[in-house]
């Protein structure tokens, strides 16, 4: 009888002990699949088509920006020029310096991001980059042909439209087994699969492709590619934007039309103009100033560097975002160093 027993104790026991082990292992297994598991049993969700900002390098300078935009009606590929003039919370700020100042690689700069979507009406939600020298060799490698530039000015919407139309290439080339693995090999930097899964989008149907319109402006000590927001709104099919900020401009010199060429001057920089008029003190004020609403302020900053000249004063008594520019003896309204000149 108590060999009996401990027979059937024995039995229990290796029943526990097989019951626990099981358990732990079946646990484990269940943690592990939650971790992820094992790379047979878990699936990589692919990356969604977004809006992608491409940075073409010249010398390891943004040279020219292409905007990927898929999903977007109509859809595009836009070069603007490196140097091209946007809108930034501090005032307007050429879009390379923005990107320069874009952190950690891989990560949108989100002032750049807002003034690009300020010109273009898409924000990107992606970055990559890559140097002109990697982008046709990635062209030569699907078989197409060649650009014919060999050296981006930061500056030249011709040059941007060249580089869009070269994106807009592979785009098209992507649907081939040459094209797909050409863009497979592109030398990218930052999100690149997003670039690739949102340059394959736009392999088919149609879209935009150009480069901005909009002009190169230079002084001294400052260089920019001025867009011209209202021929861009055209080529995008949809209706020029109203800026948020008011400009009225006063001649307050004698010089006949004075207000009106600094209205000229300003007019590519996207602010919304008042007719402009004779000041009070016309003619005899002899230096230039400027009176800002108090949101206005940074932007009357801006305004003063664009014109050389100009004591910037705040006054409440003005509407939101309203500037008043009164032009005085001292501002050489046939030689301004701004988008005028």
């Amino acid at each position: 009888m108590r060999r009996v027993v401990v027979f059937l104790t024995l039995c229990a026991l290796v029943v526990v002990t097989y019951w626990g082990v099981g358990r732990i292992a079946a646990e484990d297994s269940l943690l592990s699949f939650g971790r992820g598991g094992d790379a047979t049993t878990s699936s990589t969700a692919p990356l969604p088509v977004q809006v992608v900002l491409l940075e073409v390098l010249q010398d390891d300078k943004v040279a020219v920006v292409v905007l990927l935009a898929a999903e977007r009606t109509p859809s595009m590929i836009v070069g603007m020029p490196g140097q091209t003039l946007v809108r930034a919370p501090a005032g307007f700020e050429p879009l390379d310096s923005l990107l320069a100042a874009g952190g950690e690689e891989g990560a949108l700069f989100g002032e750049a991001a807002a003034g690009v979507e300020g010109v273009l009406g898409a924000r990107p939600t992606a970055r990559a980059s890559i140097g002109w020298a990697q982008l046709t060799d990635a062209v030569a490698d699907a078989g197409l042909n060649l650009p014919g530039v060999d050296i981006l000015a930061a500056d030249d919407g011709d040059v941007a439209a060249v580089v869009a139309e070269t994106v807009a290439s592979l785009a098209g080339a992507s649907a081939t087994t040459k094209g797909s693995d050409a863009i497979d090999r592109m030398s990218l930097t930052g999100q690149a699969e997003a670039f690739r899964v949102t340059l394959r989008a736009l392999s088919a149907g149609s879209q935009v492709t150009v480069g901005i319109p909009g002009r190169p402006v230079e002084g001294t000590g400052f260089a920019y590619y001025e867009p011209d927001m209202t021929a861009i709104q055209t080529l995008l099919g949809g209706e020029p934007r109203e800026s948020d900020i008011t400009v009225e401009v006063q001649n307050g010199s004698g010089v006949v039309g004075a207000a009106q060429k600094v209205s000229d001057a300003i007019e590519p920089l996207g602010y919304t103009l008042l007719a402009p008029r004779n000041a009070e003190g016309f003619p005899d004020v002899e230096l230039t100033q400027i009176f800002a609403a108090g949101d206005a302020a940074a932007e009357a900053d801006h305004l003063r560097g664009a014109l050389g000249k100009g004591t910037v004063v705040k006054q409440g008594a003005l509407p939101s975002g309203r500037i008043v520019v009164i032009v005085g003896k001292d501002l050489d309204v046939n030689n301004l160093p701004g988008p005028g000149g």
